[in-house]
């Protein structure tokens, strides 16, 4: 169950706002007023997903975080490089 969860925040953190260009181009008009309520309401959950995450993030780890959060992780240096390169993967498929 809780996979599930997991997998839906993964799905919204990664697609979040790259979608709504895409939906508001196919809406009829007058666009500006049939997607102002959905839009506000999907950056209003993303941005609090996201404050939500970084608050718990200081919390439990404070100050002892680097500012490159990949290397705060003790793991093998392939892990880091390989983080960095699903990083630049992600981004160009959302760059438009």
């Amino acid at each position: 169950m809780f996979k599930a969860f997991n997998g839906l925040g993964v799905i919204a953190f990664s697609f979040g706002d790259a979608m709504l260009p895409e939906i508001q181009s196919t809406i009829r008009e007058p666009v500006k007023k049939t997607m102002y309520k959905g839009i506000a309401a999907a950056y209003t959950i993303i941005l609090l997903s996201y404050w939500q995450l970084a608050f718990l993030g200081y919390w439990a780890f404070g100050t002892g975080v680097q500012p490159f959060i990949v290397a705060s992780l003790s793991t093998p240096k392939w892990t880091i490089v390989m983080a960095n390169l699903f990083a630049v993967i992600q981004i160009s498929g959302c760059f438009q």
